[in-house]
């Protein structure tokens, strides 16, 4: 019987739910697909099954935050609002003559993007390769923006923290546009009474640890995920205090076939 060792998998994922990396777990990430079936019967065979039928299937992953912050808690709780007095650091690029085949990176807080140009290098080409390096990282402590015709924008995922950004390559160059403003921060919870959770469902991924960002063979991803918003943590002086959080999957329809999650690269 042939066998590969390579394919026995271990290790820890990352989280990233509508594109934001949702931090450190402790306990370990777990995925639940569950499917119901109706046994078919008729009177000639008695109670034997001649038959069966799929009549539901559900996928939940449960998710036990570690990062324990206000931006976190808004993106877990339906009806919750944030209050922030404070100003987020904004880092502005662009590169003013394109060079071919040219390394071109920005470094964030120590972790180096690159990108390589082309034989036809371009603006719009570098800027929106470099924003794909940071966004697809997940790691980054920014959120890379760029559209077409204009500048690559990294906005600090938290107010009140500054970015250190340097870039090279070409002409590349960075300017700090908008400084962090320390501020106070609040975030109210409604009881969110009649809240449609597919119409704020989001794409939930899940991808391990073990591979780079850019190696998508293994993700697991659910197209349309939310949380009804169930906490339960405690304070003790021995335990990490953990967010515990249950994302239901909801059936994709704008896909043909419709899709309930997908497992591997997503682009195939």
């Amino acid at each position: 019987m042939g066998c590969n060792t390579q394919n026995v998998k271990l290790g820890a994922c990352f989280v990233k739910y509508d594109g934001v990396d949702l931090g450190l777990t402790k306990g370990g990430v777990e995925v639940e697909v569950s499917t119901e079936t109706y046994p078919v019967t008729v009177d000639q065979y008695g109670e034997t099954t001649v038959n069966e039928i799929i009549q539901k299937r559900e996928v939940k992953v449960s998710v036990p935050l570690a990062e324990t912050t206000l931006e976190n808690l808004i993106r877990i709780m339906p009806g919750a609002t944030l209050t922030d007095t404070g100003t987020k650091n904004v880092w502005t690029i662009d590169e003013a003559t394109p060079q071919n085949t040219t390394d071109y990176t920005v470094t964030i807080d120590g972790t180096a993007y690159t990108m390589t140009s082309g034989g036809a290098a371009d603006e719009d080409e570098i800027l929106a390769a470099l924003a794909d390096e940071i966004n697809l990282s997940g790691q980054a402590p920014v959120e890379a923006v760029h559209t077409l015709g204009a500048s690559l924008v990294l906005t600090a995922k938290v107010s009140g923290v500054a970015i250190d950004v340097s870039v090279s390559g070409g002409t590349l160059a960075a300017v700090e546009t908008t400084p962090e403003v320390v501020g106070v921060k609040r975030v109210d919870v409604s009881d969110a009474v009649n809240t449609d959770l597919l119409a704020i469902a989001k794409e939930l991924i899940l991808h391990p640890k073990a591979l780079p960002f850019t190696d998508k063979s293994e993700d697991f991803i659910v197209p349309l995920a939310a949380t009804a918003g169930a906490l339960s943590f405690s304070y003790k002086h021995n335990e990490e205090r953990t967010f515990p959080v249950e994302f239901m999957g909801y059936i994709d329809c704008s896909q043909n076939p419709a899709i309930l999650f997908k497992f591997g690269d997503s682009d195939a």
